[in-house]
């Protein structure tokens, strides 16, 4: 069998370069971003389990839906200013009283 540490290492090599390379504020909208995208896949389970009407799991995601958005409000603020997100949050905390009541 062949030796591919070498190829590993380049690999590696050019990966952390090129992060390395990338600008602070380049490095921190990647971070913001992925706030966003587990923020829009929290919305779509909660979502989901709206239209399934599951009650306990509205319950569930609902709440870490508004825990979310409350630890990266400013985060997603930035990325997505056309939104409203303190109606969204707002909007998503009643739904997570009516739910988590049943």
């Amino acid at each position: 069998m062949r030796n591919f540490a070498p190829f590993y290492l380049l690999i590696l090599y050019l990966f952390f370069s090129q992060t390395l390379a990338l600008p602070r504020r380049d490095i921190i909208n990647i971070t913001a971003q992925e706030k966003l995208i587990k923020t829009n896949t929290k919305i779509e389970l909660l979502e989901q389990a709206i239209r399934e009407r599951n009650h306990k799991e509205v319950c569930i995601q609902s709440s870490a839906l508004v825990n979310l958005i409350n630890k990266h409000f400013s985060e997603l603020k930035k990325l997505e200013p056309q939104h409203n997100w303190k109606e969204i949050k707002e909007a998503i905390h009643q739904i997570s009283l009516r739910s988590c009541k049943r």
